[in-house]
């Protein structure tokens, strides 16, 4: 992850993610959500963990970006399977890939 990326940027992150699945629940509990909307909830619900992961992991002191995202990505690679924790799952792993993705372009 780049310098430039920031706390500030990553809870952005995690905040238009929670907005999203806020709209997509239209005030439904995730587990109650129809299964035609059920994996997109899933899927951005992965993806604010894994932000939130993120965020507290590199407020540790001497927390190095790059290490960090591996750090968090392999925990998000491994866990239960089928489709809901699937997407789960790569919600998480799709943006820390992205924000790993961007630190290279960089």
């Amino acid at each position: 992850m780049p310098q430039t990326t920031t706390q500030a940027e990553i809870e952005r992150l995690e905040r238009t993610a929670l907005a999203e699945l806020t709209d997509l629940l239209s005030g439904a509990a995730v587990c109650r959500v129809p299964a035609d909307r059920a994996v997109r909830a899933k899927h951005l619900e992965g993806r604010a963990a894994a932000l939130a992961d993120l965020r507290r992991a590199l407020a540790e002191p001497d927390a190095q970006p790059a290490a960090v995202i591996d750090q968090v990505d392999a925990r998000w690679s491994r866990g239960p399977g089928g489709p809901l924790w699937d997407a789960y799952r790569t919600g998480g792993r799709q943006v820390l890939a992205e924000l790993a993705d961007g630190a290279a372009d960089r």
